[in-house]
């Protein structure tokens, strides 16, 4: 399970990157409530002052994350997917047709808006982007899931100059591109 810590906006101290913002955060785990002052556009290690558990969770506070009558700030992530990135017994070029980029995905306190995740595959070496894939999802609880939610790339989008380690570059974006969070892991999905 993904677990992310409620948020709600106190005040803010300027608009932008490095800027810091007054927050309340509530425990996924026990509810404790907790003052702190984090980043905005950027990751920060939360702890609870009562259970002790600790999440780096990237916030993004911006119009289209608050919400105006309760003052929480939406957050989303993932992980990547029960299945692996990679296969150690027959790779891509080996047979398989697809490669599949598997995730987890968690959006909190952003119903009813259009979250876009996007998947850009390159080549590590020179940074070439081999291909990239988007899709929307439209939350429609507080607290939507998304349990193996997966992009899939066909044999015809690689070449053979591609066959080497891959970068993943995911993002989920609101629908005005603010990023909400990106991840980058690196792969050889092929002997």
């Amino acid at each position: 399970m993904i677990d992310i810590f409620s948020m709600f906006l106190n005040g803010v101290v300027g608009w932008g990157v490095g800027s810091i913002l007054d927050t309340i955060t509530k425990c996924f785990s026990c509810g404790q409530k907790d003052t702190r002052r984090i980043g905005n556009i950027q990751s920060n290690y939360i702890e609870c002052s009562n259970c002790h558990r600790i999440h780096n969770q990237f916030t993004n506070a911006c119009d289209f994350t608050i919400n105006r009558s309760t003052n929480e700030i939406g957050h989303a992530l993932f992980t990547p997917g029960r299945y692996k990135w990679e296969w150690k017994k027959k790779g891509f070029f080996d047979g398989r047709q697809y490669l599949y980029i598997p995730f987890d995905i968690r959006i909190k306190g952003m119903c009813g808006r259009s979250i876009i995740i996007e998947t850009e595959l390159k080549r590590y070496n020179d940074s070439r982007i081999i291909t990239s894939h988007s899709s929307i999802l439209n939350p429609i609880y507080d607290n939507s899931t998304w349990t193996d939610y997966w992009h899939s790339f066909g044999v015809g989008n690689f070449k053979p100059e591609d066959k080497g380690i891959v970068a993943v570059d995911a993002r989920i974006r609101s629908e005005y591109r603010d990023i909400l969070f990106e991840d980058r892991r690196i792969i050889k999905p092929w002997k």
